[in-house]
């Protein structure tokens, strides 16, 4: 752990001493180059007084402290507590001032959208720091989209761990505010009461899914695609479950406000949900009749749609979904015969309805129930 702690601490001062030189304004490809290059010099020299010299300083401090842990033959609980502690002290002093100066969601400032919400949340004596936090969650947000772009990008995914960790603290501080909001409403206002409780609940809930079981053991297994699909769980839960409490929080207040302002990828999720779902529907339908007619109609038709949703649709699916798809469409060409082909299609089949049910209960889908459609063969 403390050196996956210190190759994330390595690729921070990288993108410091990138920031902060006069190649800046280079293309992103010769950034590692750069920073890979005066790398050691850094260690020693630190970069121009600029606006991310305090962060390069902090994160300098801890990469020495890393360093040094990672020469010894053991760490310690203890040890590995005083870093953590270390860790969450001087990166709370950066993240803090940030948060001060803007709250940025998917990339994007919402001051205006913050600040509006507060106004209207200091009306209710409970609600005095709801503000706060959305502060909270809107870092975390921003925190595991870094998490996001490793995962597009194929980067080595362990050293995520630290990204999730500081998350995992700011989502906490989130629910115990919420808990103290719901603990101030109950004399108050039931609707606020009950807002605040289930928020708080929720966050709690997908907290212990993606630590407890998610990431649990993730620093020693060995499995790349494993691994891939473990974080790319834990990202979407909980960039999901952020996203939609600070919807709720927010539209509880102001019922009008539109969430596609505030995310961005709310609205295209929502397009790839209803697509996905009607898709994975069609071709239930298309394996289940040729289930039945496997003895009298050929099952070249059936082939091109599988072919065509694995070029296209498929990439909509959990990572964790891909390999039981192909393996499905693998033993559905391989077959020879009836004998061969109808167990195949039958489990394909019911794969396929359990897909259906897994995607229908995305959180984005909840005020858009399936219609129907009509199979054109």
């Amino acid at each position: 752990m403390v050196r996956i702690f210190q190759q994330v601490l390595r690729h921070c001062l990288h993108l410091c001493l990138y920031l902060s030189s006069e190649t800046s304004t280079a293309a992103p490809g010769g950034a590692t180059s750069v920073a890979e290059h005066e790398f050691a010099r850094a260690l020693t020299e630190p970069p121009r007084q600029t606006s991310y010299y305090h962060t390069y300083e902090i994160l300098s401090t801890l990469y020495g402290v890393c360093r040094a842990l990672s020469r010894t033959t053991k760490v310690d609980a203890a040890s590995w507590s005083s870093l953590g502690s270390l860790f969450l002290r001087e990166i709370d002093e950066i993240g803090d001032d940030a948060v001060s100066k803007t709250y940025a969601v998917d990339g994007r400032p919402h001051t205006h959208v913050l600040r509006g919400l507060g106004e209207t949340a200091v009306q209710q004596t409970s609600a005095g720091e709801l503000p706060g936090v959305l502060a909270l969650l809107a870092d975390a947000l921003e925190q595991l989209s870094f998490v996001g772009t490793l995962l597009a990008s194929d980067q080595p995914l362990k050293m995520t761990l630290p990204i999730f960790a500081h998350v995992h603290g700011r989502a906490r501080e989130a629910v115990a505010a919420l808990e103290r909001m719901a603990a101030r409403a109950v004399d108050e206002k039931v609707e606020l009461y009950e807002l605040f409780d289930g928020a708080g609940y929720a966050v709690g809930m997908e907290l212990n899914k993606v630590f407890c079981r998610e990431l649990a053991g993730l620093s020693a297994s060995r499995r790349p695609a494993a691994i891939y699909t473990r974080v790319e769980n834990a990202h979407g839960l909980l960039r999901d479950c952020f996203q939609q409490t600070i919807l709720s929080l927010v539209t509880a207040f102001d019922p009008t406000f539109d969430g596609s302002t505030l995310f961005e990828t709310i609205l295209s999720k929502l397009q790839q949900s209803l697509r996905l779902r009607e898709e994975i529907w069609e071709l239930s339908e298309l394996v289940r009749r040729a289930e039945h007619d496997c003895d009298r109609k050929p099952l070249a038709p059936l082939v091109s749609r599988l072919r065509a949703f694995e070029g296209d649709a498929m990439r909509h699916l959990m990572f964790k979904d891909w390999e039981s798809f192909e393996r499905f469409v693998a033993e559905t060409t391989a077959a020879r015969g009836a004998g061969e082909l109808a167990p195949v299609l039958h489990r394909f089949a019911t794969y396929l309805d359990a897909l259906f049910n897994q995607i229908s209960m995305r959180a984005v889908l909840a005020d858009h129930p399936f219609q129907y459609p009509k199979i054109v063969d």
